[in-house]
């Protein structure tokens, strides 16, 4: 049997195409592909039922959808858009609830409740303890910058040190996959803000 994130992920993709604002660097088609993608890796190493993977996979599709319409609460209007196309897919009203829970489990600050909102919150901020954090980070950069939310290059640092400081991981296997490349970003940052400020 085809799955929900197979028989939804074209309609998503086309809506992204179409719908997404240029200025979203950061929140593109690309974040949500790779979400989903280790949304399915983090799974596998919890060993979590394909069934419930797929839950977790259908979520990340969507989790983002909501920025196609506002910066404002787009993970209620990501659960809104999900709604409206889930049915079409064979989703049941028990599982539409259950992904609407792992969609709103993305807003900040995470408080996730179950171990598949744990899963989507630390596939959707994979990449703080990745190989990829800088070129991943550049892109928000360039996003918030577009919006007008970067006030100088020593706001944005000090920014995103306290964001990674106030971060936590909440599955075991990002744990120990992710935390010590957290850690290596936040020395950088530590050693590039005294750096801006002797000169």
């Amino acid at each position: 049997m085809k799955s929900y994130f197979d028989t939804l992920k074209p309609i998503v993709v086309k809506k992204f195409e179409q719908l997404l604002a240029p200025h979203f660097f950061y929140h593109s088609l690309q974040h949500t592909l790779v979400v989903a993608a280790t949304a399915q890796t983090i799974c596998q190493r919890e060993n979590i039922a394909e069934h419930e993977a797929d839950l977790v996979k259908t979520a990340a599709l969507f989790h983002d959808t909501g920025f196609f319409y506002t910066t404002f609460n787009h993970e209620e209007k990501s659960c809104e858009i999900a709604l409206e196309h889930m049915p079409d897919a064979g989703v049941s009203e028990n599982e539409m609830e259950a992904i609407c829970r792992i969609i709103m489990a993305t807003k900040m600050p995470h408080n996730p409740t179950d171990i598949l909102q744990e899963i989507i919150c630390d596939a959707d901020l994979d990449y703080l303890g990745s190989e990829d954090y800088e070129p991943i980070s550049n892109l928000l950069f360039k996003e918030m910058n577009a919006r007008g939310e970067i006030y100088s290059d020593m706001y944005w640092l000090q920014m995103q040190l306290a964001f990674l400081e106030s971060h936590r991981y909440f599955t075991q296997s990002s744990k120990q996959l992710r935390n010590a490349g957290k850690e290596i970003q936040i020395i950088r940052l530590k050693k590039q803000i005294q750096g801006n400020l002797k000169n």
